[in-house]
């Protein structure tokens, strides 16, 4: 009889063991879990992202504005020499060109609009690397404002070092 209690007893108590087991694993799982969330790269939310929210409104009368023929900026890649050429409708303008870079908030570039005898601002894109690269134009012309954005994907120009 004594040999049916010790059995008895043995597996009463692998139920409470069993649990216990399972809530310290559920427990180390989630640690782990909160660890690893916390150490992730938040780069794909742009500063001041809730400021820029409240502004929505203004942007989009400002891209509506850059939508029409008359004002529209052209863009081009010349993948082959690296250049980001764009084209204004007109010399007397001043604003912004900035580069985003969605996956690494370090990498984003803005440069002021300089336009040549055509025109044209061009952003040179050696030194970038390559994949999603979204183009803001941010540009003033005759006091009003005009915004056009374009997602690119740029061909990887770095320059490979030799090994």
């Amino acid at each position: 009889m004594t040999d049916q209690t010790n059995k008895s007893s043995r597996r009463d108590l692998a139920w409470p063991i069993g649990i216990a087991a399972f809530l310290v694993f559920f427990v180390l799982i989630l640690i782990v879990a909160i660890i690893a969330s916390s150490m992730q790269n938040r780069d794909l939310v742009e500063d001041q992202y809730y400021g820029k929210g409240l502004k929505h409104e203004e942007q989009m009368e400002r891209s509506k504005r850059a939508m029409s023929d008359s004002t529209r900026v052209q863009v081009d890649y010349n993948e082959t020499i690296g250049d980001l050429t764009l084209t204004f409708p007109d010399n007397d303008i001043s604003g912004t060109v900035t580069l985003y870079r969605p996956s690494h908030a370090a990498l984003d570039q803005s440069e002021g609009i300089r336009l040549d005898e055509n025109r044209e601002f061009h952003v040179t894109t050696d030194g970038l690397p390559g994949g999603l690269w979204r183009l803001k134009v941010l540009w003033k012309e005759n006091d009003l404002e005009y915004y056009h954005e374009e997602s690119l994907v740029l061909k990887d120009r770095r320059k490979k070092r030799k090994r």
